[in-house]
């Protein structure tokens, strides 16, 4: 935790001497989020929804959330929504045509 505050302050005075300052927005939004990142983490690690999230395989053993894994949980879901789709339409052929023959 110090060497980020470290490497901020360095950046900092870095900027300044090449005239490039850090903006104000960018240190109140830092501060911010520091504020608000370890209350975010309890609230995931109490609801559960952090535990899911490894899981499913989002967060893998390091702790780091896991883009690949991501991506992959979303082409099966995509996967699964066009199955159900086709399946979905095939039943709703079927009844159809069995409500139509008994109402013949």
């Amino acid at each position: 935790m110090m060497m980020d505050y470290l490497s901020i302050f360095l950046s900092y005075k870095q900027g300044r001497r090449n005239g490039t300052p850090v903006g104000l927005k960018f240190l109140v939004g830092f501060f911010i989020f520091l504020l608000l990142f370890r209350p975010i983490v309890w609230v995931l690690k109490v609801t559960g929804i952090f535990s899911l999230l490894q899981w499913i395989g989002l967060i893998n053993e390091k702790g780091y959330f896991d883009f690949v894994s991501l991506f992959i949980l979303l082409v099966c879901l995509f996967i699964l929504a066009g199955v159900l789709s086709v399946v979905g339409t095939v039943l709703f052929g079927i009844s159809s045509f069995l409500i139509g023959r008994s109402n013949k």
